[in-house]
């Protein structure tokens, strides 16, 4: 099996999108990555990140991720998610990040991630908490859609003091972690949604938005078709309904210990600012 995988990984590990963006603005201060999921050769992740860029309007670089059949891949996400063990497709995206990071020409460093590439993702920003100072996650995003990973940090770091403000005041390190995921989509069911509901005991940080009645687990077919080809997307003009009961018991614990409230709303769909072409948040 491994050796009918061969041509599906042939060559690169890291690629670029090749569509034309027209007259779309393209910023160099901006750094677009994506990490792709299971089963994915080159040809996929080709497609996935040509999409992505069509469809928000930077180029994006896509770290694959290789494939070597369902049964291999889907024994890699066991060890790698129940283990911790860093396979050389983490190693290589916490390179990348690192690398963009700590470049102080760049200003913003946008990551998605799709299935066991937000297991990979995961792991990445546990060793980059590991290493870099806090102050460059400032300018990092995470969305993932249809993730697979069984937690998510983001740690948190006190603000500097000032005369007029609380002391002991904090916020996450990165600003904005969104994820994504169908209603029913297996994978995301024993992924996202699995340690997110009622895991008080599990720390799986961001905002959680599910596209209702969806199923699917692709990411072009599933996701990004369904959600973001349309002029108008009806996912993004959804009302959004909060589960309050699970924000605020996952949160109560932290809030006590900080000092900070305990989240009541759930945030506005920051890449819903995304979703038109030319008019990227600043």
């Amino acid at each position: 099996m491994v050796l009918l995988c061969l041509p599906l990984n042939k060559g690169p590990r890291t690629l670029k999108s090749k569509v034309d963006l027209g007259d779309t603005e393209v910023r160099p201060e901006e750094k677009w990555t994506f990490v792709n999921g299971v089963c994915a050769g080159q040809y996929w992740l080709q497609a996935n990140i040509d999409m992505l860029s069509s469809i928000f309007g930077p180029p994006v670089s896509g770290i694959h991720n290789r494939s070597y059949g369902a049964v291999f891949d889907i024994m890699e996400c066991v060890v790698h998610r129940c283990f911790s063990y860093a396979t050389k497709d983490t190693r290589r995206t916490y390179e990348h990040l690192k690398v963009a990071l700590i470049d102080q020409n760049i200003t913003k460093v946008v990551v998605i991630a799709h299935s066991q590439g937000g297991i990979i993702l995961s792991a990445a920003l546990d060793m980059l908490f590991a290493d870099l100072p806090s102050g460059v996650f400032e300018k990092l995003e995470v969305y993932t859609f249809g993730c697979a990973a069984n937690h998510f940090n983001n740690p948190l770091c006190r603000l500097p003091v000032q005369e007029d403000k609380n002391p002991r005041q904090t916020r996450h390190q990165i600003n904005y972690i969104e994820h994504y995921w169908n209603e029913y989509d297996f994978v995301a069911r024993f992924g996202t949604l699995h340690f997110t509901r009622n895991k008080a005991s599990n720390r799986f940080v961001g905002d959680v938005f599910v596209n209702k009645g969806q199923g699917g687990h692709l990411m072009n077919q599933h996701y990004l078709d369904i959600m973001f080809s349309k002029e108008v997307s009806p996912f993004l003009e959804q009302v959004i309904s909060v589960d309050g009961d699970t924000v605020v018991e996952k949160e109560k614990a932290v809030a006590a210990v900080v000092n900070t409230e305990a989240f009541g709303e759930a945030q506005q769909i920051r890449w819903n600012r995304y979703f038109r072409r030319g008019s990227r948040p600043g």
